[in-house]
């Protein structure tokens, strides 16, 4: 059937879940479980980083790990020290610096209560 090739199909929206930031902060906290485990597994090589839409723009959240400073140090297991997080180019030192002091495009991220848009394989760590 030659005619079903020019039927008008319907596209389908990748399904998305919609969060808070507050949600957003706890999906990042259980990502620096991630890091520990590899870390303590000595198979840490880059940190996880979270992909989200917020107001039609994607940007990103995630983890690094001093891994050459904690090797320098003779660092052997994870250590918080080592630790930071970072909203697109802004780091803090740890998730709650950067849930109170982040701010997406003049917005602050603690004020944000809806509208962070996200894979919805998060919803199961949720």
């Amino acid at each position: 059937m030659v005619w079903d090739f020019f039927v008008k199909k319907e596209k389908t929206l990748p399904e998305v879940l919609d969060i808070s930031s507050i949600q957003l902060l706890s999906i990042l906290k259980k990502a620096i479980l991630l890091v520990k485990e590899d870390v303590n597994t000595k198979s840490y090589t880059l940190g996880p980083e979270i992909m989200f839409d917020y107001n039609n723009t994607v940007h990103f959240i995630g983890i690094k790990y001093a891994k050459k400073r904690s090797k320098a140090l003779e660092q052997k297991d994870f250590c918080k020290e080592f630790v930071s997080v970072y909203l697109d180019k802004q780091e803090y030192k740890c998730p709650e610096e950067l849930y109170e002091n982040a701010d997406i495009r003049g917005i602050m991220l603690k004020d944000i209560t809806s509208g962070i848009m996200v894979s919805p394989e998060y919803g199961e760590i949720l």
